[in-house]
């Protein structure tokens, strides 16, 4: 599987995701399955956005999404999306700009204005 905008995210070095303008992606056990439906240009009106749309593979075939305005949980077995409601003080960070994988494994958000631990 090729894929030039997206960045290949895996916590086993196996199984993981990679999310693009054709879909968000799934390696499970040496196969891809994909999802168009959840792509980098799924329900985004401004095109700029689309650069802060990234996934982090959380494992048992589950993946964060960060879209501009929310987070959520997408997992592949069942096929649902799940907003995560963000505790204070994450409000106070500002429009999301990224997130990342710690050290330990653990997921760091990043605002415009601050960064926060996740989980």
């Amino acid at each position: 599987f090729r894929s030039r905008y997206g960045r290949f995210d895996s916590r086993d070095g196996k199984n993981g995701w990679i999310a693009d303008y054709r879909g968000l992606h799934h390696l499970r056990d040496g196969q891809w399955v994909s999802f168009p439906e959840l792509g980098m240009f799924a329900g985004f009106k401004d095109y700029f956005q689309t650069r802060y749309f990234r996934v982090l593979d959380l494992g048992d075939s589950r993946a964060l999404l960060l879209f501009p305005e929310k987070l959520a949980i997408f997992s592949a077995l069942t096929k649902e999306l799940a907003p995560l409601r963000l505790p204070e003080p994450a409000g106070r960070l500002g429009p999301w700009v990224s997130f990342e994988r710690g050290p330990e494994g653990d997921v760091w958000l990043v605002g415009a204005k601050g960064v926060a631990h996740f989980f």
